[in-house]
């Protein structure tokens, strides 16, 4: 806080005043610590109040295991685990390194994009293979006869590996056979609501 003395030069007095970042109130004692332990310990202060109403850190965003017991007015921190410690530092960065954070969302959009379409792909491919090699008769398949064309499409060499042998089909394949899935899926899981009702 700037002030002006009795010869008319500024001149700054720090406040002591501690009060709560959250209430802001100066009737409320607050904690001789904050239970973060990523900020410094006198980087923020808060009441016993609104420390029980945090999840979050309110500065760094990180955690707050927090113990609800109390001991001489100040919260004794529980030590988090390794992983919880890595997880709130990742956060911490990709929050204050935005373009990162931006280029990891697009990056996990475009893996899980391939995932879908090669999940796609091969259930079409494996449901293709079922279907013609149970109903199409190996015996009558040759080469002057046709037995089955679906037969000759699972006869090929590298099948499994030639993604664009029978593309259309397979990708069209795939697509049906997951949606008959997910509706498969969804009537079970209401008939089985309907059972616990």
């Amino acid at each position: 806080m700037i002030t002006k003395n009795k010869d008319g030069d500024s001149e700054e007095q720090e406040i002591d005043i501690e009060l709560c970042i959250i209430c802001m109130d100066d009737n409320n004692q607050v904690l001789k610590q904050h239970p973060c332990l990523i900020c410094d310990k006198k980087a923020w202060n808060c009441c016993e109040e609104c420390i029980s109403q945090l999840e979050n850190c309110p500065i760094c965003r990180a955690y707050l295991n927090i113990n609800n017991n109390t001991q001489e007015n100040n919260i004794n921190p529980i030590i988090l685990p390794w992983y919880k410690k890595c997880y709130n530092g990742c956060n911490m960065y990709l929050n204050s390194h935005p373009y990162i954070d931006t280029f990891l969302q697009y990056f996990c959009a475009i893996i899980l994009t391939g995932v879908i379409f090669f999940y796609i792909l091969f259930l079409g491919k494996v449901v293709v293979y079922i279907f013609c090699t149970n109903n199409c008769d190996k015996e009558k398949n040759g080469e002057n006869t046709k037995g089955c064309e679906c037969y000759d499409i699972t006869q090929k060499d590298n099948y499994w590996t030639d993604l664009m042998h029978n593309f259309g089909g397979n990708l069209g394949v795939g697509i049906l056979s997951h949606i008959i899935i997910t509706i498969l899926h969804k009537l079970k899981c209401c008939s089985s609501n309907r059972r616990n009702n």
